[in-house]
């Protein structure tokens, strides 16, 4: 009756929770046409619906294969429900967001059961980047929601005497996996985690004690043999080749670079599977006499594991697999046979420096919205009243959270020190918070690209706001008047960040929401009017507009090889489109990659006596009824390949 009690509560938590995100991205979401972002959002929703109609299954959306289709699923439901549109695409976005605020309540209850509700109340007024990233229909949210589940099973695995081990073990691979799967970057989760369970383990110090022992030399201790000290070298060398290997068919390419220069790469999966054969073989060729005594010393250790470890093994292995299938099968059917991004490192000193002072000064301050009201007011000076109090109540903020940060690590200094010592440490909820903000600041700051974009670091957005309710929760046991007047600020800076967000973007007047018209509608409309069947255009403009218009017309990438257009099926329909002889082309002056594509276009209708019909809608422009020699007509289609890299 109590787990009936507590289903119940939580589910109108849930709905509260979602109420009050969905009501304060409500403008948003009116207009979400408008918010659909061209880049990400329209192929992927535009992709899903392509699957509905019957396109061959596919696990990637394209070429860049790290991360899944798991958020383009979640929105069919959604589709059945309210149709085909912007709103039911991106409400996914808004469900997950709601659900990571809510295992963000349970994570923070594990810390500290008095801080829970100041947890949501404070994720719930956000900042205004994370208020954009929770309306985009990307992975973030579903890999924080899931990161969060993963941290909640391994507390609860830590806690003495729990039962239903089995279970847990099975569900954390299971998550872990599908958290591989549906966005790669979920590597700092599951790092956390494996680093969390090594270091509380009861025989971490006897295996670090062998680990430091050993030596080099050791290797070829009483080796007389050339040819097997050799072939000990090529053990290694396959030892970690194996690793590399593993880690590329889960995650992804990797890259290793120094200052600039490839010291290692994997990026062609099926490549480096047959240099490891080739050194299988050549080690075998090299020494072999030694293998049976190998395999027998290999299964005699295997068979010191006691049935229930045997069987703990299987099935997180069983379920980590059955997590990250989806990846396994576009492996084996071809579909991915290269890496994906984000794992190239580099450890030049200048880089790293440059990583870590833009992480710091940029990344985090922008995810919270602090930077703005601090470099005007630098920059260009504090030039109103509004501008004096927002910068203020940055600062404020800024020093709140500096302050609870540096209270936090204070307090577990210890545990901090041992973490990067690599030391034994007694389990604490705390451990995983402290180990998962290293890890993503190292992530951030060793990559080849670095912390270019606020999201990269927001799964830390839980731990910091967790950190500052531990912090206030102090500062209210010392004034409560205090504790009342921060949570004032708090609020009012972000609720007037909102607001003013939503005036300028001319989202809201006078408190009413305002429904803007998407341009791409009207040209839709034009082109149908107008017996148009296929336009060609930017790759911001088609996608978005083949999803509002089903297809009708049909759009087509002006390049010879469209970027989403990854499988025959695809292929086969952009070939279809050279037949339609009565076709146009889209121009945008938003979205000028080219400079000014107009002009080139210009050019060659004049160049090669082209006759045309021209007209203006909006931000855009059609280009359609062309008259002139039929090749250079035909032209146009792919006109921008020479002038486009993507």
């Amino acid at each position: 009756m109590n787990k009936t009690r507590a289903v119940i509560k939580y589910f109108f938590a849930l709905l509260t929770i979602t109420s009050v995100v969905a009501f304060l991205r409500y403008p948003y979401l009116v207009n979400s046409s408008i918010y659909l972002s061209p880049i990400d959002e329209s192929p992927h929703a535009w992709l899903i619906k392509s699957l509905m109609d019957g396109a061959p299954l596919f696990f990637y959306f394209s070429d860049k294969n790290y991360h899944g289709i798991t958020i383009g699923l979640a929105a069919i439901p959604f589709f059945w429900l309210l149709g085909v549109n912007a709103l039911a695409y991106k409400l996914p976005a808004i469900i997950f967001h709601s659900i990571y605020l809510l295992t963000s309540y349970f994570v923070a209850k594990k810390i500290n059961k008095n801080i829970g509700l100041l947890v949501v109340f404070l994720m719930l007024l956000a900042p205004q980047y994370v208020f954009y990233m929770s309306f985009q229909n990307w992975p973030h949210h579903l890999v924080a929601l899931l990161g969060n589940i993963v941290f909640l099973i391994v507390m609860t695995l830590k806690t003495p005497g729990k039962k239903n081990k089995k279970f847990l073990i099975f569900s954390l691979s299971l998550i872990m996996g599908l958290a591989v799967y549906t966005y790669t970057y979920s590597i700092v989760f599951l790092f956390t985690v494996l680093v969390v369970f090594i270091l509380t383990h009861e025989s971490w110090p006897e295996i670090r004690l062998r680990i430091w022992s050993l030596k080099l030399k050791n290797l070829f201790g009483g080796v007389t043999s050339l040819n097997l000290k050799i072939a000990r070298v090529l053990d290694l060398i396959i030892f970690f080749f194996i690793l590399a290997i593993l880690f590329s068919y889960i995650f992804g390419g990797f890259g290793l670079d120094i200052a600039g220069e490839s010291i290692f790469q994997i990026n062609k999966l099926h490549k480096p599977v047959l240099q490891l054969i080739a050194l299988i073989v050549l080690r075998c060729l090299i020494y072999r006499n030694d293998i049976i005594s190998k395999k027998k010393r290999y299964t005699q250790y295997i068979k010191t594991f006691d049935p229930e470890t045997k069987s703990l093994i299987f099935l997180f292995f069983g379920g980590f697999i059955a997590g990250i299938f989806p990846r396994i099968l576009s492996i084996i059917s071809g579909q991915v046979k290269r890496g994906g991004e984000g794992f190239d490192l580099d450890f030049s000193p200048i880089k790293l420096a440059d990583h870590f002072y833009g992480l710091f000064t940029y990344s985090f301050p922008e995810l919270f919205g602090l930077r703005k009201h601090i470099y005007t007011s630098v920059t260009d000076g504090i030039s109103s009243s509004y501008t004096l109090a927002m910068t203020i109540a940055s600062l404020a903020i800024l020093f709140l959270f500096l302050t609870a940060t540096f209270s936090f690590f204070k307090t577990n200094s210890k545990s901090c020190k041992n973490i990067f010592l690599g030391k034994s440490i007694d389990y604490k909820p705390e451990l995983i918070l402290i180990t998962f903000f290293i890890t993503v600041c190292a992530a951030n700051i060793i990559s080849q690209t670095g912390p270019i974009f606020p999201r990269y670091i927001y799964p830390l957005y839980m731990v910091l706001i967790i950190w500052a309710s531990l912090y206030l929760m102090k500062i209210k046991k010392r004034s409560f008047a205090a504790f009342i007047l921060i949570l004032t600020v708090w609020a009012a800076f972000y609720l007037t960040e909102h607001y003013q967000s939503l005036k300028d973007g001319s989202l809201i007047k006078d408190l009413q929401v305002i429904k803007k018209k998407e341009p791409l509608f009207d040209v839709i409309k034009f082109c149908r009017e107008n017996n148009i069947n296929v336009a060609y255009g930017d790759f911001t403009i088609v996608y978005k507009a083949n999803f509002l218009s089903n297809n009708s017309p049909f759009f087509v990438e002006y390049l010879a090889k469209p970027k989403y257009y990854g499988s025959n099926y695809f292929r086969n329909k952009a070939k279809l489109s050279e037949n339609q002889s009565n076709f146009a082309i889209i121009t945008s002056s938003d979205n000028m990659v080219l400079g000014n594509p107009d002009s080139l276009y210009l050019k060659f209708l004049k160049n090669n006596g082209i006759e045309f019909n021209k007209v203006s809608i909006d931000d855009h422009t059609v280009y359609f009824d062309f008259k002139g020699p039929s090749l250079k007509v035909n032209e146009l289609r792919t006109l921008m390949s020479d002038h486009y890299n993507y």
